[in-house]
């Protein structure tokens, strides 16, 4: 049977899977918010002011989504471009992805996981070179954000509240900007980089510290670093303060499920 032809969007696509770390990337929900951040380049403070235009997305529940981006990765694993996966979150992928999140169409505690094969490079040949320098850009500024965390930067920063999610759902986003610009409140109040980074690292240690301290512990963390534990979060939250002269990026609790902070300082 004859492979598939590829696409604008695949190249698109491919390049950002083959400008991840590893050539791996994980969960369609980060894919479509890569893109989504290469084709709104203004909003994102990327180098090229010019939107990347073959990428059309609309209101979802997980934020901007393109059906395209959906379609592509099934065309690139058909023509044996990528392999196409599912990973547990909240076992094989610590670190990578917050406990227990839901990927976008994979399921409960499943995300897709996309790796780019040998000589795939080959295939972004003839793509828009402003567009792939684009989606270069994105991965390289916000590839190392998970998946959750680059869907609430993403949502935070153009302004998409979860009322304005159920209400607009469906809708084209070029709309839904339109339509909603009395309402959208563009760059929401942002976690730091401090903080994103220090949940990835509370996330990685999460297990081995539950084995070691039991659960109903909170840790705190600064600048991707463990810097104190105990049963109060008020309490921890103020000894780290006075010993190290500032506030812990990020505190999390311990349990065998994961949860995200609600203790973050966050940036202006």
């Amino acid at each position: 049977m004859q492979a598939p032809k590829i696409t604008e969007v695949d190249r698109l696509v491919l390049q950002a899977i083959l400008s991840s770390q590893g050539r791996k990337l994980y969960g369609l929900t980060k894919l479509q918010k890569l893109l989504f951040i290469a084709a709104h380049p203004k909003e994102f403070g990327l180098s090229i002011a010019r939107p990347i235009g073959s990428l059309k997305f609309v209101v979802y529940k997980h934020g901007p989504f393109c059906e395209d981006v959906y379609r592509s990765v099934e065309r690139l694993d058909a023509a044996n471009w990528i392999d196409v996966t599912k990973s547990q979150t909240d076992r094989s992928t610590e670190g990578v992805v917050e406990p227990g999140f839901e990927d976008e169409r994979a399921g409960p505690r499943l995300l897709y996981v996309y790796e780019a094969k040998q000589g795939a490079q080959e295939e972004t040949v003839g793509a828009n070179e402003h567009d792939l320098r684009l989606v270069k850009e994105a991965a390289k500024k916000w590839g190392w954000l998970t998946p959750g965390q680059i869907e609430d930067f993403v949502n935070r920063r153009v302004g998409l509240t979860p009322e304005l999610k159920e209400q607009f759902m469906g809708c084209p986003w070029e709309d839904f900007v339109r339509f909603a610009a009395k309402d959208l409140k563009p760059r929401l109040s942002e976690p730091t980089e401090a903080y994103w980074r220090s949940e990835q690292a509370f996330n990685r240690e999460r297990r081995q510290l539950v084995r070691e301290h039991g659960e109903g512990q909170f840790v705190a963390y600064a600048e991707g670093r463990r810097v104190g534990i105990g049963r109060d979060d008020v309490a921890l939250f103020d000894e780290v303060t006075k010993r190290t002269g500032a506030p812990p990026d990020f505190i999390g609790y311990l349990n065998e499920a994961g949860i995200r902070s609600v203790m973050a300082p966050a940036a202006g």
